[in-house]
């Protein structure tokens, strides 16, 4: 995939585009039309830039939306169904109408700053990232000479100023005779740039020069580029995998193996790889395999516990048990990229690993509502009758010395969502592997594998098959987490879908985002152990709860992506 940013500005704020070029980024190439050579075919030059581009980042200004050139560059950058990213430079614009039409929210940069700018162009190419991985946008980024507007001509009357301008040069450049460009030196030149692993340095080389090479030429242009941007993309790709970003390790390590897919001959870092899991096989049939070894977190977690292998495919959320909350409205089929889940829940011994590494001392391992949810201790208060603010700050899980809850084998019980994302960080970064909480998709998944099941064992119900209290069963407590193993597994051979504890997914309930931060409701999944209706159990029912919750039936599995 491509990694240019087309930078599209008006005149007046040529400077602040310029400032944005000095900060040079391993993972993105700025394009901007100030470095084409000559004007001849400069239209065909930016339709070209837009069309290859990743996205597109709007400088807006009063100057900008009077521009016939910088909305037609805009309009064409829509029309292919290019990610736009609107940074408002001032107060008080006509926002397109185009813009407004496809809900493209903008972002305030009135006090202008470049690096608070980067900072905000980088965070909106984290979401753009996961719109493209969900397939909002193609990856298409082939000529298309058939679909380009033709050059725009401003008013004869109305025209804004700078479009006078921008006209008058046009003319005047294209009566005069051409610059030379010397091909062959900006090739003798981009070679050594490609030795020097100065990447932005080849594609400024070539990219304005490509359009005048001869075919001898053009063949070397391209591998030369091809290079490049292979070096820009794994850059970029390595850089994320060793954020300490939850998230962002996660979906770079998804990058990562995609990359590998398509250029296996390419020079590898072993750090990368051995942080990364192998891609899981997506061409297995059901019942899936597992992982291998699990590598550090089966060294670091003791028994039971176990990678599940789910295989890339559908699942439609919302039908069955009617529970169409948060951003289910109605059933919705996904579709869910191949990836591992824990056979068990986590355990009470498990978690006790956390505990003993200073897991409730250290804040880098929690998100920041989560770590201000520990110091005021959110927890249930006996005057009040009500979980509040106590005042005293978590040091561990809620029942953590109750003898009724905290058998070895037992799953971890009294925790939040907040301190399950702390383990998960924890993990991460003491067994190299990308973990986190499954998404609501996956977890759906797990349980139902393809035939859409309505419970993880099949369609009917049976209470002897999970930890419940659906009468005739009658569950007053939770149970070791391997006691329905072989009973009530998913197809999959997950065990504990269903039954004995909630289970905190990494989604938000309203909005469906699988971000880390926020104090947002979270999906819990799976019913428990003192649930008395069947629907509880259905593996598509989701549950929201308020991330700093922690009663005696919730807890968490682990998911590796």
């Amino acid at each position: 995939m491509p990694n240019t940013l087309f930078i599209s500005y008006s005149r007046k704020q040529q400077d602040k585009a310029i400032q944005i070029d000095k900060v040079r980024l391993n993972q993105f190439y700025w394009w901007m039309d100030y470095r084409i050579v000559g004007t001849v075919d400069w239209w065909k030059n930016i339709c070209e830039a837009v069309e290859e581009s990743y996205c597109m980042v709007a400088l807006m200004s009063r100057t900008y939306t009077e521009s016939v050139y910088c909305m037609g560059e805009l309009q064409y950058a829509l029309k292919l169904n290019k990610p736009i990213l609107c940074l408002m430079l001032e107060p008080d614009v006509a926002y397109p109408a185009e813009l407004s039409e496809k809900r493209i929210q903008y972002i305030n940069l009135y006090e202008w700053d470049v690096n608070r700018v980067i900072q905000t162009i980088l965070e909106g190419m984290h979401w753009v990232e996961r719109d493209y991985n969900d397939k909002a946008y193609h990856k298409d980024v082939s000529k298309r000479p058939y679909l380009r507007p033709p050059v725009p001509t401003p008013p004869t009357v109305t025209a804004s100023e700078e479009d006078r301008e921008i006209a008058q040069k046009v003319h005047q450049a294209q009566a005069a005779p051409p610059r030379p460009v010397r091909v062959g030196e900006a090739i003798i030149k981009a070679t050594k740039a490609l030795d020097d692993k100065d990447y932005d340095g080849v594609i400024d080389l070539l990219e304005p020069v490509r359009p005048h090479a001869k075919d001898t030429d053009l063949e070397i242009i391209a591998e030369l580029l091809r290079e490049a941007r292979l070096a820009q993309d794994y850059a970029k790709i390595a850089s994320v995998v060793k954020s300490t970003n939850l998230r962002l390790r996660g979906l770079g390590c998804q990058q990562y193996a995609a990359f590998r897919e398509l250029y296996s001959d390419y020079p590898d870092e072993k750090y990368l790889s051995s942080i990364c899991p192998p891609p899981p096989s997506t061409d297995s049939p059901l019942p899936a395999q597992r992982l291998g070894e699990g590598r550090g977190v089966r060294a670091i977690l003791p028994a039971p516990f176990d990678w599940i292998n789910i295989p890339a495919g559908k699942v439609k959320l919302g039908g069955n048990s009617g529970a169409n909350g948060g951003y289910i409205k109605q059933a919705t089929t996904f579709d869910v990229l191949a990836f591992a889940i824990a056979k068990y829940p986590t355990t009470h011994a498990q978690f006790a690993k956390f505990v003993e590494a200073g897991g409730y001392k250290q804040k880098k391992w929690w998100t920041d509502a989560g770590w201000d949810a520990l110091e005021k201790g959110y927890d249930w208060d006996n005057k009040s009758s009500s979980f509040k603010h106590t005042g005293k700050a978590w040091t561990e899980p809620r029942f953590w010395t109750d003898e009724e809850w905290n058998g070895a084998t037992q799953p971890v019980v009294g925790v939040s969502w907040y301190e399950a994302m702390a383990f998960c960080s924890w993990l991460t970064e003491t067994s190299g592997e990308p973990i986190l909480l499954p998404t609501d998709q996956q977890w759906q998944r797990a349980a139902q594998g393809d035939d859409g099941r309505v419970y993880p064992w099949g369609n009917d119900w049976d209470c002897t098959r999970c930890n419940n209290s659906v009468e005739p069963c009658d569950s007053s407590v939770t149970t070791p987490v391997t006691q329905y193993e072989g009973k009530g597994d998913s197809p999959c051979g997950v065990v504990d879908l269903a039954g004995n504890v909630w289970e905190w997914c990494l989604t938000e309930y309203e909005t469906g985002h699988n971000g880390i931060n926020g104090t947002n409701l979270r999906v819990l999944r799976g019913g428990s152990w003192d649930n008395a209706n069947t629907y509880f159990f259905c593996a598509d029912y989701r549950n929201g709860l308020i991330p700093s919750f922690r009663d005696d039936d919730g807890g968490f599995r682990l998911s590796r992506s």
